[in-house]
């Protein structure tokens, strides 16, 4: 491990000679190699000894592989290339996971970033890159461990975060949260004892964690929830690749290329299964703000929309009409029109009937305002002026009012009287066959530039009641 400043004492030709490893320069001692200590051989001696000195504190169990130049350079390919695979796989992560968290506020994506970039620092540091690019401090043992610390501390607060532990944990989440604190008493610890004892620690540490996180997975597993199960496979792909690399630091196990690339496999597992589950998540949750998007969506058209006759309602209808009373200068004129002897009419052919002839005349206010915006787009299209279109909508009963928007009085009688002849014409069949129809009276009056929603429909409400005064079926309109 470049960790280690290591120098090879060989007897050669009759005298000792110190030798630094390959890639390491007398004249610069921060040029070290990475990963390990690489010393060339004198093939032409059968028999040699040699001795291997170590200027650090740590303890260290090796073994000595004897390569020529073509097995070690495969080798060495196959190292680096594994590792960049892995290194590369959890920056991506780590990009993903920080847009999503900044993008969305979704804090679990940052937290969790905040694991996967203590993973890659300490990747960095294990296989001596992090030693290559600052010498001075990039391969010591504090490094390591404390990317290990803050690791676990991110991968507990991840998984309480994730299964909402502290809403449905109770002692789970005390344990959690009692091991955090004691993942930071360890880190400070670890900081005044023997290297040794220190990853000792560090290692203990790191299994308990994991463990935990295990055992949250399991509790939320019992809960019933759908990302357990892949949650629970991620944890304990990394515990055993996590438990072999510890075992190696303890001597337990023989210290080869092995466990190093099994804890890479794994954080490479771990990382992607945990990624897949948030990116899962990510999904669900905005198919399901989508969703609930729509419905609200659909909650307020129908707040909005009269249900039988397809047009606004009361509410709808002021909510439109209010963003052109704030334009004074638009020229508009409001109409109330009321269907004559509704009740009569309902009385006589029955509610079922009269609801038709309400449906009816929405649709007939709904085509007509279509018709006419797009006519009047047409007719102006050269122009430039702004284009005549109407709000219309129903009061409530057989009263309906609309907004002429763009328009004079003379147009708006115009189309008043279009409109009268339109529903006269409008016939209602009944449940006998008959064809039934009515009038209607419509009173207007041209909006002011000091008019508001209800002063402008107290004036036209007056007008509405000159018309039915006067024997009903008419249009009277005042500037």
């Amino acid at each position: 491990n470049t960790g280690v400043d290591g120098l090879l004492v060989q007897n050669l030709d009759g005298r000792w000679q110190w030798l630094p490893a390959e890639g390491r320069r007398a004249d610069d001692l921060n040029a070290l190699p990475t990963n390990f200590l690489t010393f060339e051989l004198d093939p032409s001696v059968e028999h040699k000894t040699a001795y291997l000195k170590l200027n650090t504190s740590q303890v260290f169990n090796f073994s000595i592989n004897v390569l020529d130049y073509n097995s070690l350079a495969w080798e060495n390919l196959f190292r680096h290339l594994m590792t960049g695979l892995v290194l590369g796989a959890i920056a991506l992560a780590f990009c993903y996971n920080i847009a999503i968290g900044i993008g969305a506020g979704e804090r679990i994506y940052l937290i969790y970033a905040s694991y996967i970039a203590s993973m890659f620092i300490y990747i960095l540091v294990y296989n001596g890159y992090l030693r290559v690019v600052f010498p001075e401090w990039g391969g010591q043992g504090v490094v390591a461990r404390s990317s290990v610390y803050v690791a676990m501390y991110a991968a507990l607060a991840f998984a309480r975060e994730f299964f909402n532990v502290r809403y449905f944990g109770g002692w789970l989440d005390r344990v959690i949260r009692f091991a955090q604190v004691g993942i930071i008493a360890s880190l400070v610890i670890s900081l005044f004892i023997n290297d040794f004892y220190a990853f000792v620690l560090n290692d203990a540490i790191a299994i308990l964690s994991i463990s935990l996180g295990l055992l949250v997975g399991g509790h939320a597993l019992r809960r019933g929830h759908p990302l357990a199960k892949l949650f629970l496979l991620a944890w304990i792909i990394f515990l055993a690749g996590s438990f072999v690399w510890s075992m190696t630091w303890l001597g337990l196990t023989e210290p080869t290329t092995l466990p190093p690339n099994l804890l890479l496999l794994g954080t490479a597992i771990e990382v992607g299964l945990l990624s897949l589950i948030l990116s899962y998540r990510y999904s669900f949750l905005k198919e399901t703000s989508e969703k609930l998007t729509v419905q609200y969506q659909k909650y307020q058209d129908l707040s909005e929309t009269d249900e039988l006759t397809g047009i606004f309602n009361r509410r709808g209808f002021f909510k439109a009409a209010e963003t052109e009373f704030q334009n004074p200068e638009t020229e508009s004129v409001w109409l109330t029109l009321d269907i004559d002897h509704f009740k009569k009419f309902n009385d006589a052919y029955g509610h079922l009937t009269g609801d038709k002839l309400l449906a009816e005349f929405g649709s007939l206010l709904m085509a007509r305002s279509r018709r006419e915006e797009f006519t009047s787009k047409l007719i102006i299209k050269q122009s430039g002026q702004a284009y005549r279109r109407s709000i219309v909508g129903r009061m409530g009963g057989e009263e309906f009012s609309i907004l002429l928007v763009n328009t004079t009085v003379n147009q708006a009688r115009l189309y008043a009287d279009r409109l009268l002849k339109e529903f006269t014409e409008l016939n209602i069949v009944n449940d006998k066959g008959e064809k039934l129809s009515t009038t209607l009276s419509i009173g207007g009056c041209k909006i002011r530039p000091t008019d508001t929603i209800d002063s402008a429909w107290k004036r036209a409400d007056a007008r509405l009641y000159e018309a039915k005064s006067s024997g009903r079926a008419q249009v009277i309109i005042f500037d």
